[in-house]
């Protein structure tokens, strides 16, 4: 959807993948998924503030195991900007 959009689009299927992007593409805007197999979104969304605190985060979850509207709520209090539920659709 965002490549449609025109945006530059780098995958991670890692917390750490993603960390390595944040640090050696500077991108403008990053969107995290809460689960993760290595370390959680969370844990993303801290370690983005230490590497760079002006970097837009934006988080996203569908549940899972976890209540989604609880787990957005922890991710923007620990720095994200926006929270998304998933399934994330195309308005148009």
């Amino acid at each position: 959807m965002l490549k449609r959009l025109g945006c530059q689009v780098l995958t991670a299927a890692t917390v750490n993948e993603g960390l390595r992007i944040v640090e050696d593409w500077s991108p403008d805007a990053v969107l995290v998924d809460i689960l993760m197999p290595d370390r959680d979104g969370l844990n993303f969304i801290m370690d983005t503030r230490h590497l760079r605190d002006s970097l837009r985060v934006i988080a996203m979850s569908g549940g899972g195991r976890l209540a989604s509207s609880s787990i957005l709520q922890m991710a923007t209090g620990l720095g994200a900007h926006a929270a998304l539920t998933k399934p994330i659709t195309e308005r148009r």
